[in-house]
């Protein structure tokens, strides 16, 4: 049996023959002329060439994937179709999921074994090690290829491509529809280690001279990312060449932890309000140094504020004198906690982004801690637990959050239900009684309901490198795009358009624009008409559409048509008037403290209604809501989440309830108060005003679900003013998961029906188990938790 890992370059790695040199190495600061998080610390290495014949090789046996090992792939309602009409990319971003090869490698799951115990794992960083958080071999998630040039990848994986199985299809597939499915995400190709993958693209970093390539790499482990060259000279045993491990790190020398052991406490508290880190190094941070939880959270607190200044500067609030660039969402290190933290709290105070935010020392300004409630010494009498640190009461559902303490030996998981509150006495009331065994008092951390973040848009669903002004002091801008795209941009005061290299200090929103119209010149060139003129002082722009924080969404095929495919050519209300839908949200899934999982989507209703309907309008953005599971007697929405606001939800110290899942003593409503119509030129509320409950067909909106959208359709998502997804069943999943892996924590039994309902992943199978399974009580109520819906666009009325 060959070893399961390579190095990513062949040798020689020094002396006048070598191919590569070192641009940046982990940890290094990113220069200005890197688009993404400049000024950042570079979580990846780059590497340059001159050789264009010098190959990237594959770093271990596994598989290659435009999409993010741990995203679940999209289950297809139809034959794969693949999309021949889009122009390629020049490079691309690929990663290598090396899982289940490296689990089955013998010794190699002992051995990152002893590099997780190492390095830090557990979260929160509190001293409590949850055998049941802890993966067997789960450091390692995925290698990351950054600007590989796409046609050097598919000439040298043209066989992988060939060979691989594509179901299910409806014709045998060419060399090149299997290939525009790799790059859509539809499509794993399996590899080896050391195999030939591809050529590095051109310039991602200037100046450089004629013809040279570069190619990023990163080590992508639970939380985030990880030095190669520490994981390079712990694995070493492992590597095909190990002889040469030590010459090339003297090439990539290693720079992990950053933060270590030998920066004093005081002096790295201080680096952390001075630079934004990577959450791994945050983490390892705070497990060298023992940082308690109160430590840990001013960590965090130190990291939001980094971030709120840039998106400061991106919303064009920054303060006299103050400087920053823009923020731009770091998708490398998509699972920081403290990232998301920043971005949903800022929002949810600048609830309407393009009139005025509210002051961070405003009395309604609204803190969001996405970190779990936790202290150190909780004390026991019978099923009562007093708490320690003032904990927010607020935070806690009762007769659904758990506690976990850490010194007891009643429960192998010492987790309990919290079945009541009392903020009096800072006291929770549990299931069961604890055994601390003579502790007088024990560490403790409270998990709460997963809290899901809908942030829509979150980043470009088109992207070019060229737009340039029609002409000087006009606002009609000429973009490098293909037809098929271009076609699909919503021209009503909707969409907006993002110009990376703008410098105007007029406008309302510095390189944010909204298109209010498009169109195609004479000489064949397309063009949007923005609201207000961007300047370029080199004549052109980098661009993206839309705008929303910068962030790279997922890779998700679709095709929704138009969104009135028989609407006639002169009715404005439909059609090309009307628009059409697009999944260009992320939810990101946080769990006790970690972000868990993420997933495309809308936080938009379709648009495919007719004039003036009620379907037409969507829930209010930069808001909370409740959620909870939902037995719908739709077949198309099935085991779907029912979506409350605040006023729905009747709250005692032993319950939260809420209409449809809770029939007892529940809340006045099933529904949302706030909404607008976001179509049109012109933004209308469909609201409830306080003290008065949303109705069906008059003001408000009723029976808000989350629920599958549809992938291939020409009457859009369907959504009536729901939250839709083709990936709805795989987040179902991951929610069913954490319920089940809460329930084994409790000693409870399994959960049958709903264990079916997380293995239903595809609409038929959904549907078929809903005509089986007819009991609400079953699936209603039985998951729980909190959805932000942050949009950074949301329009105002008027």
């Amino acid at each position: 049996m060959g070893k399961p890992l390579s190095l990513l370059i062949k040798r020689p790695y020094a002396g006048p023959n070598k191919a590569w040199t070192l641009r940046l190495a982990y940890g290094d600061a990113l220069p200005s002329a890197l688009r993404m998080q400049s000024e950042d610390l570079a979580e990846f290495i780059l590497l340059e060439t001159t050789n264009a014949d010098a190959p990237l090789l594959a770093a271990s046996n596994g598989y290659l994937s435009t999409r993010f090992p741990a995203d679940y792939g999209v289950e297809n309602e139809s034959p794969l179709t693949p999309d021949m009409s889009q122009a390629e990319p020049e490079a691309i971003l690929v990663y290598l999921n090396p899982r289940p090869h490296l689990d089955n490698y013998p010794g190699f799951a002992a051995r990152i074994e002893q590099l997780a115990s190492e390095f830090a794992y557990v979260l929160p960083p509190d001293g409590v090690i949850d055998a049941l958080h802890k993966p067997l071999s789960g450091l390692l998630h995925a290698f990351l290829y950054l600007n590989v040039n796409a046609q050097s990848m598919k000439t040298a994986l043209g066989p992988a491509l060939d060979t691989t199985t594509v179901p299910p299809a409806a014709t045998l597939l060419e060399r090149e529809q299997r290939w525009r499915l790799f790059l859509t995400g539809q499509l794993d190709i399996e590899v080896s280690a050391g195999q030939e993958i591809g050529r590095a693209g051109t310039t991602l970093i200037p100046p450089l001279a004629g013809g040279i390539g570069q190619a990023g790499f990163a080590v992508l482990a639970r939380n985030g990312t990880l030095d190669p060259a520490l994981f390079y000279d712990w694995m070493r045993d492992f590597v095909i060449d190990e002889s040469e491990v030590g010459d090339w790190l003297d090439l990539v020398p290693k720079r992990w932890p950053l933060l270590g052991p030998g920066t004093g406490l005081a002096e790295a508290m201080e680096r952390t309000k001075a630079v934004i880190f990577p959450y791994t190094v945050l983490q390892q941070f705070a497990k060298d140094h023992s940082l308690t939880p109160s430590q840990w959270r001013e960590v965090g607190a130190n990291q939001k504020l980094l971030y709120q200044q840039r998106l400061r500067m991106r919303t064009k609030q920054g303060s006299a004198g103050e400087s920053a660039p823009p923020f731009e969402f770091n998708d490398l290190d998509w699972k920081n906690l403290f990232q998301l933290e920043a971005v949903t709290e800022y929002y949810a105070n600048f609830n309407e982004p393009w009139l005025n935010p509210v002051a961070s020392t405003d009395s309604t300004y609204r803190n969001v801690d996405l970190l779990p409630l936790q202290g150190g010494a909780a004390v026991v009498t019978g099923t009562q637990v007093t708490l320690d640190s003032n904990p927010d009461f607020e935070r806690i559902w009762p007769a659904r959050d758990t506690i976990y303490l850490e010194a007891d030996k009643g429960r192998a998981s010492r987790t309990y239900r919290i079945t009541a509150v009392d903020a009096s006495s800072n006291q929770v009331t549990l299931d069961t009684a604890p055994a601390l065994n003579g502790a007088a008092s024990s560490a403790w951390r409270i998990v709460g309901r997963p809290v899901l973040v809908l942030i829509d848009p979150f980043g470009p669903r088109i992207q070019g490198t060229n737009a340039v002004l029609n002409a000087t002091g006009t606002n009609q801008i000429r973009l490098d795009v293909d037809q098929t795209l271009f076609d699909k941009i919503n021209k009503d005061n909707f969409d907006t358009i993002y110009f990376y290299d703008d410098t105007t200090s007029q406008s309302f929103r510095p390189r944010t624009y909204r298109i209010i119209d498009t169109g195609q010149d004479t000489t064949g060139n397309l063009w949007v008409e923005t609201n207000e003129t961007p300047t370029f002082p080199n004549g052109s722009s980098a661009w993206g559409i839309p705008a929303g924080i910068g962030g790279v969404l997922p890779p998700l095929q679709y095709n929704l048509g138009d969104a009135r495919a028989d609407c006639p050519a002169n009715n404005s209300s439909c059609g090309s008037g009307q628009g059409l839908d697009h999944y260009d949200g992320v939810i990101l899934v946080v769990n006790d403290g970690a972000i868990v999982g993420r997933f495309r989507w809308t936080s938009y209703t379709s648009r495919n209604y007719d004039a003036g309907s009620q379907n037409l309008s969507s829930i209010r953005g930069n808001a909370l809501y409740h959620i909870a599971s939902y037995r719908s007697n739709n077949d198309f929405i099935n085991f779907a989440f029912a979506v409350v606001d605040g006023g729905a939800v009747v709250k005692t110290n032993t319950s939260w309830l809420f209409l449809p899942v809770d029939t007892n003593s529940a809340g006045p409503y099933d529904g949302v108060r706030e909404n607008r119509f976001y179509f049109g030129n012109t933004i209308t509320a469909d609201t409830a005003g306080p003290g008065t409950n949303p109705a069906t067909g008059g003001n408000g909106k009723t029976e808000i679900r989350m629920h599958y959208g549809n992938r291939q359709s020409n009457k859009g998502t369907g959504s009536a003013g729901c939250q839709v997804s083709p990936e709805y069943f795989n987040l179902r999943r991951r929610l069913i998961e954490l319920y089940e892996d809460e329930r084994r924590k409790l000693n409870l039994a399994d959960d049958g029906v709903v264990a079916q309902i997380r293995q239903a992943v595809t609409l038929d199978d959904s549907r078929t188990l809903h005509g089986s399974l007819t009991n609400s009580a079953d699936w209603n109520g039985k998951v729980a938790g909190f959805l932000w819906v942050i949009r950074p666009e949301e329009r105002p009325l008027g």
